[in-house]
Parts: structure tokens; sequence; C-alpha cells
């Protein structure tokens, strides 16, 4: 599956990939996550959702919280000191996607 990273939607939630159709009422699924990496290693966990655009099909991830989730600097955002690893908790949520027929996680490299 082709899927857009939409960092930054315009106030039209305009799709990135043609231009035209209007993503807003398109929601495919909430708090998918994004798992960005550099040369393999990951170094952030963003949360975002999934939409698909109505003119071209395109599936576009966007509307991102304004901070990453986890980030290899400063471990998670919200740390009550009982949050796993963040590659074991990655697993799990692509193990509990795949029995739910959900997106999982969608990997991206950074550079």
């Amino acid at each position: 599956m082709n899927i857009n990273i939409h960092w930054k939607p315009d106030k039209k939630f305009t799709c990135p990939a043609c231009k035209k159709a209007s993503l807003l009422h398109n929601c495919v699924e909430n708090g998918v996550k994004l798992a960005v990496l550099a040369t393999e290693e990951l170094v952030q966990i963003w949360e975002a959702d999934l939409y698909r655009c109505p003119g071209c099909g395109e599936f576009v991830l966007t509307d991102f919280g304004k901070k990453p989730q986890w980030t290899k600097e400063k471990g998670w955002l919200n740390d009550s000191g009982k949050m796993p690893a963040a590659e074991g908790w990655l697993a799990r949520i692509e193990a509990e996607a795949k029995v739910r027929g959900k997106m999982g996680v969608v990997k991206v490299g950074k550079g």
C-alpha cells in the first residue's frame, strides 16, 4: 500500500497527491503509529490518522500530534516508569493490528 505522509495539512485538508479532493470526511483509521528510522534505527514514534482521498484513492497519513510519543533522546512523552522498550511496544502494536485487520505501524526513513 502506498501512503503519502502529510506533515502540515492546509486549512482545507487538501489531498497532497491529487491536490483536488478534500480528505476531511474520509478518515480510515485513527491512532496509526509512525516509526521514524535513521539507517534502520528507531529515532521517533508519532501518532497520526490515516485518510483515503475520495478523488484519487491515495492513502494519506496526517493529523499528527504536536510532539512525538517517543524519541531516542528523551524516551516516552508521558512516561510513568511503566512503559516498555519502544521496539517491543511497536512489535506488539503490529501484532494486534494484524489480528484486528488494522494498519499497525508505518515505517519511514529519515535522512
